[in-house]
């Protein structure tokens, strides 16, 4: 049950004041109970009035698929990987939204981080080798002779970043020359597993480097057009606030939106967490927190932004409250954000 009235602020989301957005990114502190409620507000609210239907996932493509496939099938098991907390109250919502929607308007996920990356916690791995083993077990039962099989089974059991990445390309590869074949075969599977195998595995450079070539590349692989086409991400805040030499990501899709002819095509929320609970094993509450995570950090000779802030504060009557930016204050580091959002004592989310 979620104590707070998202309708409410959805009706205040004004998106018609950017009408030339078409990618909405939302800023975070990752692990924070609210962080569900905020992104459904968005995709809802983008839904109705801006045909949404790509989120776009601070996580590698092999998580989309898991989420895709919840999305069409309702399989809880597909909710039991052990980084799956967060998610599924909004998978549960989102597959409510999609129920009697045409194929066409039906919200779906795609997934930009590195396929492996840095994985101290070996989740990533684990979605690498459960997604291939998906595909593994269904071509074994359309076709068990299928020269694809013998990969999806090495890299099931790949380990170092150096075998996923070589698998990777003989995956991508063989796709791309059958490509005929494995569209008849695996249908909208073939875009699924070509995404998780085409993606970038480690660094080359910066991960913001990364996540924006990977985007760039899925759409290409998906054959999406940027200037037609609505994406909405909940990323965490070192992509998206730029102060002190942060928020690379942010700064580079805007950059690539205006190298596309569209110098607004991004509209970037901050966020601002007061009394808020994290959802980690060892659940605490944020005191006031997301004035540095969200946009921008706390600075007392800063009059301008902790004369927005009590603005803010003083506007919330309900757990959340949005304020736009254009109609409050354009202070240092306030005015890279389209709007903001406060979150105000907020209890746990128990989906």
């Amino acid at each position: 049950m979620v104590d707070t009235d998202t309708a409410g602020l959805g009706r205040r989301l004004d998106f018609d004041a950017v009408p030339e957005a078409r990618f909405f990114l939302l800023s975070e502190l990752h692990n924070i109970d609210i962080n569900p409620v905020l992104q459904f507000i968005y995709i809802r609210k983008l839904h109705r009035e801006r045909a949404l239907r790509y989120v776009i996932l601070e996580m590698p493509h092999s998580y989309a698929f898991r989420y895709n496939l919840f999305l069409q099938t309702g399989t809880d098991s597909l909710l039991s990987h052990p980084d799956s907390r967060h998610s599924t109250w909004l998978l549960q919502q989102l597959r409510r939204l999609n129920s009697g929607q045409p194929d066409s308007m039906q919200i779906r996920f795609i997934g930009i981080d590195l396929c492996i990356g840095n994985d101290a916690s070996g989740f990533k791995t684990i979605a690498y080798h459960d997604c291939l083993r998906y595909f593994e077990t269904a071509l074994r039962q359309q076709a068990p002779g299928d020269g694809l099989i013998p990969l999806l089974h090495a890299a099931c059991t790949a380990g170092s970043k150096k075998q996923i990445r070589n698998y990777n390309q003989k995956i991508a590869a063989l796709l791309q020359q059958e490509l005929q074949h494995y569209r008849q075969l695996l249908k909208a599977g073939y875009r699924e597993l070509l995404a998780v195998t085409s993606a970038y595995t480690d660094y080359r450079g910066s991960r913001d480097d990364e996540l924006l070539a990977n985007f760039v590349l899925m759409l290409k692989l998906y054959d999406l057009n940027p200037a037609h086409t609505t994406f909405f991400a909940s990323f965490g805040e070192t992509h998206v606030n730029t102060a002190d030499g942060k928020g690379m990501f942010a700064s580079q899709l805007r950059d690539y939106y205006r190298s596309q002819q569209m110098p607004r095509g991004l509209c970037i929320t901050g966020v601002q967490y007061f009394n808020t609970t994290t959802g980690k094993a060892n659940s605490r509450t944020i005191e006031n927190d997301g004035i540095v995570r969200a946009y921008g950090p706390y600075r007392k000779s800063n009059a301008a932004l902790l004369t927005t802030l009590e603005a803010c504060q003083a506007q919330l009557t309900h757990s959340l409250g949005i304020i736009p930016v254009a109609a409050s204050c354009a202070g240092p580091y306030i005015s890279h954000f389209n709007y903001l959002i406060l979150c105000k004592h907020y209890t746990a989310l128990n989906p």
